[in-house]
């Protein structure tokens, strides 16, 4: 109970990660219990912790899929429903996500089982 209050107070008074559409109080909040380090990673450290960096299934010549694994899954699922809700209300994000698609990209979802 204590962290809850902790996190509250950190979300209201430092507005963390509130500056992009789909990223409300729940998505911060979730941030800053989950991974109270997210100011301090070097590049990609930050998806690796959170299971969304493609871990590659290679051995000698063969060279299989990339798939996202690992890393803390409890923040996967509501970077996921941020994500959906970018894509749906800011038109930057929405283009962005018509480009991934429009390079062969699978939709947001299709192939997704389990977050």
């Amino acid at each position: 109970m204590a962290r809850d209050a902790t996190a509250k107070r950190e979300l209201s008074a430092s507005g963390s990660g509130r500056t992009l559409k789909g990223v409300g109080p729940a998505t911060a909040a979730t941030l800053l219990a989950y991974m109270p380090e997210l100011g301090a990673f070097r590049k990609g450290e930050a998806a690796c912790t959170a299971g969304l960096a493609p871990i590659n299934k290679d051995s000698g010549k063969y060279h299989g899929p990339r798939h996202i694994a690992e890393g803390r899954t409890t923040i996967r699922p509501t970077l996921y429903m941020a994500a959906l809700t970018a894509i749906k209300h800011n038109p930057v994000m929405r283009l962005f996500a018509k480009r991934l698609q429009k390079n062969g990209k699978p939709k947001t979802g299709h192939h997704r089982r389990n977050a």
